[in-house]
C-alpha cells in the first residue's frame, strides 16, 4: 500500500494551507468545468462527462451514540431528532476481517444524529426478470416494479447504454455478473441496487435543456445503493444528485471521486447518506467525497482514502453537515473554501486521522461548526487552526493530535 510519509512535504502543505488558499489546481476558483471535461452550448458540464467542479455558490454527528453536544452557532436548524437508537452504526476497523457485511432488509444504524434524516423509500416490486445482456438489462429496467437480476457480466460500450428508466426497480447479482456503467434516468424514484460489481453509477440531473432551468419533477430521488463494489480506472465512482440517495456497506476504487454529489446547476441534493464504506481515489485527482449544494448529509463510519486530494470535501450552498466515526487516510478534509460557498452548520466528530499530506482540516466561513473528539496521527500542530479565525461560538475542543503513524492495517486499499 502507498502511504506516503514525507515529513518535510506535510510542512510545507501546512504552511501552504495555512494561507488559507485553495490546494486545486483544477480550476476550482474560476467556477470552470475541471480540465478534461465537456461542455454543452450554454457552458454547462455535459451528462456523459465526469463531475465538474461548478465553483458557483452552493447550499449548506456522534457515531458511538453519545450526545453530540450543542448545535453549531448556537441555534440553526440543528436541534431535531435523529431516527436511530443511540447505539451507533460502528465502523468497521481498519483490516475488519468480516467485511464485507451482509446485505440486509434494515437500514444502517446512524444512531443519535442532529437534524432529521430521510432514508430512501424502498421500491414496490412486482416482477423480476433475469438479464444477461445490456438490451434485455434496459428492457427490465425500463419496467416499474421489476426485480432486475442480473446473470452474467454486462460491459458498456457508451454513455446510457445501461439505463434505469422507470421507478421502483431493485438490481441485485449472481456470482460472477457485473454491470458496466448505469445510468439512473431524470424522474426515476425508488431504486435498490443490492451487491454486485459496477465500473460507475451515474445519476441524471433535472436540466431541461434551457438557461440553467431545472424541473423539481424530473430529479432523481430515493436510491439506495447497499453492498456493491465500483471499480473504475478513470472514472467517477458514484455521480449522485437528487434527493435521498444512500450509499452504504459498499466499496468503491476510483480514479477521480468516489462519491460526489453536485453538478446540478444549481439544484440543491437533500438527505445524502454515506455509511460503512470502504472509499479509495488513486491516482487523487479529485477528492474521495465532495458534496456540493447538498442539505443533509451524513457520512458515518467510512474508511476515506486518498493520495493527493483531500478525502473529504463540502462546498456549495450546502447545510447540515454530519461526519462522524470516519477514518481519514493520508489526507484531510476541506470545508467552504470556495468562492460562492456559503455552508451552514457543521458537526465533525470523533474521527481518526492517519495524515500524511496535504491539508488536515482547512475551513471556510461557516454557519456554526462542532468539531470534537477528533484523532489525528499528523505532523500537523494543530486541529482548527487553517483558515477564518474560529468564531467565539463553535466549539472545537477537545481533540487529539500524535506523531504520524501509518494505519494498523489498511490492505483492503491494494485489493482492487
Amino acid at each position: 500500500m502507498r502511504l506516503f510519509r514525507l515529513t518535510t512535504f506535510v510542512l510545507l502543505t501546512c504552511l501552504a494551507a495555512c494561507s488559507g488558499d485553495d490546494d486545486d489546481s483544477d480550476g476550482d476558483s474560476s467556477g470552470e468545468p475541471d480540465d478534461g471535461a465537456t461542455v454543452d452550448e450554454s457552458g454547462q458540464p455535459t451528462d456523459d462527462t465526469r463531475p465538474a467542479d461548478d465553483g458557483s455558490a452552493g447550499s449548506a454527528g456522534d457515531g458511538d451514540g453519545d450526545s453530540v453536544g450543542p448545535a453549531p452557532g448556537g441555534d440553526g436548524d440543528g436541534n431535531g431528532n435523529g431516527d436511530g437508537d443511540g447505539d451507533g452504526g460502528g465502523a468497521a476497523p481498519v483490516g475488519d476481517e468480516d467485511w464485507p457485511r451482509p446485505l440486509g432488509t434494515s437500514h444502517y444504524d446512524l444512531g443519535n444524529v442532529p437534524f432529521e434524516i430521510s432514508w430512501p423509500m424502498e421500491p414496490t416490486i412486482t416482477d423480476e426478470v433475469e438479464v444477461m445482456s445490456a438490451a434485455e438489462f434496459s428492457m427490465a429496467a425500463g419496467t416499474p416494479g421489476t426485480r432486475v437480476v442480473v446473470t452474467a457480466p454486462i460491459p458498456t460500450a457508451g454513455p446510457g447504454e445501461l439505463r434505469i428508466a422507470a421507478s421502483d426497480i431493485e438490481v441485485t447479482m449472481e456470482d460472477g455478473a457485473s454491470l458496466g456503467v448505469v445510468t439512473i434516468q431524470r424522474e426515476v424514484a425508488r431504486v435498490a441496487l443490492l451487491g454486485g460489481r459496477y465500473q460507475e453509477i451515474f445519476m441524471t440531473d433535472g436540466w431541461d435543456g434551457s438557461a440553467s432551468m431545472v424541473r423539481p419533477e424530473w430529479i432523481v430521488e430515493d436510491v439506495l445503493i447497499d453492498g456493491v463494489y465500483i471499480d473504475t480506472e478513470n472514472g467517477t465512482g458514484v455521480q449522485a444528485r437528487g434527493n435521498r440517495i444512500a450509499i452504504v456497506n459498499s466499496t468503491v476504487y476510483a480514479g477521480q471521486y468516489d462519491f460526489y454529489c453536485g453538478n446540478s446547476r444549481g439544484e440543491q441534493s437533500h438527505d445524502i447518506i454515506i455509511a460503512g464504506n470502504r472509499f479509495s481515489s488513486d491516482p487523487g485527482i479529485e477528492a474521495t467525497v465532495r458534496l456540493v449544494h447538498v442539505v443533509r448529509s451524513v457520512t458515518m463510519d467510512n474508511e476515506l482514502h486518498n493520495v493527493i486530494k483531500h478525502s473529504y470535501r463540502v462546498h456549495g450552498i450546502s447545510d447540515l453537515v454530519y461526519a462522524s466515526g470516519n477514518t481519514l487516510i493520508e489526507t484531510g478534509l476541506m470545508i467552504g473554501t470556495m468562492p460562492g460557498d456559503e455552508v451552514g452548520d457543521v458537526w465533525f466528530m470523533d474521527n481518526t486521522f492517519y495524515h500524511a499530506q496535504n491539508s488536515l482540516f482547512q475551513h471556510g466561513e461557516l454557519g456554526g461548526l462542532v468539531a470534537t473528539g477528533n484523532v489525528a496521527y499528523t505532523e500537523v500542530p494543530c486541529f482548527v487552526c487553517v483558515g477564518p479565525p474560529a468564531d467565539p461560538s463553535w466549539t472545537t475542543e477537545p481533540n487529539e493530535l500524535h506523531p504520524y503513524q501509518d494505519p494498523p492495517d489498511a490492505g483492503w486499499i491494494d485489493e482492487r
